[in-house]
C-alpha cells in the first residue's frame, strides 16, 4: 500500500525513456536536467537532514534495531550502515521481491548489485 516499497519497475510505462537517473549520481542529475530542459535542481538532503554526510556510519549488526532506536542513534551523530541492518532472511527477500527492480539497475546503470551470501 505504501508506494515507497513498491518496485519501481511498475512505474515504468514507456518503452523508451531519454534519461534513467540512479540517485545516488545527483550531480549528474542536476547537471543533464539544467543543459536539457533548463531545471535548476536544488539538493535539500543535508538541510532538511535527510542524509548521511554528517553522521558516523556505524558496521554490526543492527538489524533488530527499531526505528526510534535508530532516530536516537541519529540524535547521536552515528547512523548504521545500509548493510547492517540486513539479516540473510531479509536479504533473501529483498532479492525475491525486487529483482526485477535489481535487474533494471544493472542494465540501466551498468552497475552490479552485491548483496552477501
Amino acid at each position: 500500500a505504501n508506494i515507497h516499497w513498491r518496485p519501481q519497475v511498475d512505474f515504468f510505462v514507456y518503452k523508451s525513456y531519454d534519461d534513467v537517473f540512479a540517485l545516488e549520481d545527483f550531480a549528474q542529475i542536476e547537471e543533464v536536467l539544467t543543459e536539457k530542459i533548463g531545471f535548476k535542481l536544488i539538493d535539500t538532503r543535508a538541510a532538511l537532514k535527510h542524509d548521511r554526510s554528517a553522521l558516523k556510519v556505524e558496521t554490526g549488526s543492527f538489524s533488530n534495531l527499531t526505528a526510534l532506536e535508530i532516530a536516537d542513534m541519529r540524535r547521536n551523530g552515528a547512523v548504521p550502515s545500509s548493510e547492517s541492518l540486513y539479516t540473510e532472511e531479509t536479504i533473501a527477500k529483498v532479492r525475491s521481491n525486487y529483482a526485477k527492480d535489481i535487474d533494471l539497475y544493472t542494465r540501466l546503470t551498468g552497475r552490479d548489485v552485491s548483496f552477501p551470501s
